[in-house]
């Protein structure tokens, strides 16, 4: 299945209404002064593994579902760096990059993706290096695995069962491959399947003609 902007509007008003206390890694990588391509491993060997920073000092590192002694781990290999160069670590230069970029594959940090400055300041609250996601109002919809989505900027894939398209109030649609981030503003309710959004919206129209005859 493939999802587009007139799915960004069905979900906008037949999806669940979901919040997150989601929390990102974020590295500043405005330092890196030339495009630089990477794999992220929890999409290796598919087209949505490949990741593409450009080097146009806008660049942000994003680390997913990182566990204390991994948040830990990062903490202390950038204050190293800092130590040892004199330099905030956001002012890494290409071959710093790749070596962090060697460090996360060797350490098993196999969730990392690239995005930018827009994004963070649409997305993230502080505070430090660990973001949480601004919790303006969500609604999401389940859909299959292998379900895919892309507005231009990025192409994104459904890759566990239970993935969940999320679109926010600024009406940015997205997938997350980690559904357990995402919990119903109601607690008693329950995130409704993509077919259960048509249903609703399909049912909401049949009324509506019914009245207008």
């Amino acid at each position: 299945m493939e999802l587009t902007a007139k799915d960004v509007d069905l979900v906008a008003k037949f999806g669940t209404p979901v919040k997150s206390e989601t929390r990102r890694y974020v590295v500043e990588l405005k330092g890196l002064t030339e495009p630089l391509d990477f794999e992220n491993p929890k999409d290796a060997g598919t087209k949505y593994g490949a990741q593409h920073l450009k080097g146009d000092g806008n660049d942000i590192l994003l680390l997913n579902g990182l566990t204390p002694k991994q948040v830990d781990m990062m903490n202390r290999y950038l204050t190293a760096y800092e130590r040892e160069n004199g330099v905030a670590a956001e002012q890494m230069n290409t071959r710093d990059v790749k070596r962090m970029l060697g460090f996360l594959k060797r350490a098993g940090f196999d969730d990392r993706y690239c995005s930018d400055q827009a994004y963070k300041r649409r997305a993230f609250t502080p505070p430090g290096r660990m973001y949480k996601r601004k919790s303006d109002a969500c609604r999401a919809v389940e859909i299959p695995v292998g379900t895919t989505y892309a507005d231009g900027v990025k192409t994104q894939r459904a890759n566990v069962e239970g993935a969940l398209f999320i679109v926010d109030s600024h009406g940015n649609g997205r997938i997350t491959n980690v559904p357990s981030d995402y919990h119903p503003v109601n607690p008693s309710a329950r995130i409704a399947g993509y077919a259960d959004a048509v249903k609703r919206r399909q049912s909401l129209l049949q009324k509506s003609a019914a009245a207008g005859r």
